[in-house]
């Protein structure tokens, strides 16, 4: 677990507190800045900080934007509906390369929370076995880019070697219980609602292959023009962050309500075990650069990229540096 200094802890403690949230910066009440994130436990920090009204308590004047998956994120940062967005890496190199996108923070490190969960009654012991079986992942996605680029190549696989169904995360449970895939790629709470269920059982999970990277990334138009609106944001959402590091109990409670509002029917405790696995962390790691590198080769290799990004300037310091000098 990557652990807080004690000055990030007190830090990020009054900002959880609500004390000088806004001290020196004005709060604002023009056009909103829009905030997108996916349904899944990626989305926890954006849900806690809804619920607990940070944003506003902040200053900061922030719509909240859901959606199915990170594609859907992406699509809309794209089409400019959306500013702040909780981006897979593979989709935040491309928004980098074409100039649409730069970092003000990660969200998580979350190899834990993408799985390949298996039908209890196939005969799969091993990624090996997945051979010729049909397999359940969100097309586009980060898991499913790193499925496909980095677990199956550790066995000997390709893509093509597999019959990839695109199925959408909140319909890979369904998919897999109705007998019509016998795996699927997922991302957290899925997984865990398919072991509740007593459906599937984890086959692999990500963390000994990618650290997956969840980034927090931001249209370049509002980093230019609204840098004081974003460290407000920036402030509301390093509270919910706190809230999720130090209080596990109101972080789930938070955002079970959120999916047993959308008709999920399961326990706290399946949120909480998600939430566990999500190795939520703001901080830019020190490996995070060659990591992005790495990917970013990958891509341009694919031709989907054009030439290797400037990581000094993708990755934004200011915002949270300014953020945690509240």
């Amino acid at each position: 677990m990557f652990v807080f200094t004690r000055r990030q802890m007190l830090q990020a403690a009054s900002l959880a507190a609500g004390a000088n949230l806004t001290s020196g910066l004005p709060s604002f009440a023009a056009a909103p800045l829009n905030l997108g994130f996916q349904m899944t436990t990626w989305g926890a920090v954006g849900m806690i900080a809804e619920k607990l009204g940070f944003f506003q308590k902040a200053g900061a004047n922030v719509k909240i934007n859901q959606f199915d998956s990170g594609v859907a994120v992406r699509d809309a940062m794209v089409a400019g509906r959306v500013d702040i967005g909780v981006a897979a890496v593979s989709s935040f190199i491309i928004g980098v390369d074409k100039g649409q996108l730069a970092a003000i923070a990660t969200v998580a490190y979350s190899g834990r929370s993408n799985s390949i969960m298996v039908a209890n009654n196939a005969k799969i012991a091993g990624v090996p076995d997945l051979k010729g079986r049909k397999v359940a992942s969100q097309i586009g996605t980060g898991s499913d880019y790193t499925f496909k680029t980095k677990v199956l190549p550790k066995f000997g696989l390709r893509e093509t070697d597999l019959q990839i169904v695109n199925v959408r995360y909140a319909d890979q449970v369904a998919a897999l219980a109705s007998g019509s895939v016998e795996a699927f790629v997922g991302t957290e709470p899925y997984p865990s609602v398919s072991e509740y269920n007593n459906l599937a059982h984890t086959l692999i999970s990500f963390e000994k292959f990618d650290m997956v990277p969840v980034m927090l990334a931001v249209d370049r138009q509002s980093l230019d023009q609204r840098a004081d609106e974003l460290v407000l944001f920036m402030r509301g959402w390093l509270a919910a962050q706190h809230v999720l590091d130090s209080n596990m109990a109101e972080a789930s409670n938070i955002v079970w309500k959120v999916f047993t509002g959308r008709g999920y029917k399961l326990p706290e405790s399946v949120i909480r075990s998600a939430l566990e696995r999500l190795g939520a962390d703001y901080r830019y790691r020190p490996e995070l650069p060659e990591y992005l590198n790495e990917q970013a080769q990958v891509l341009l290799e694919q031709h989907k990229i054009k030439k290797m990004p400037d990581w000094s300037t993708a990755l934004n310091h200011t915002i949270l540096d300014r953020a945690l000098k509240a």
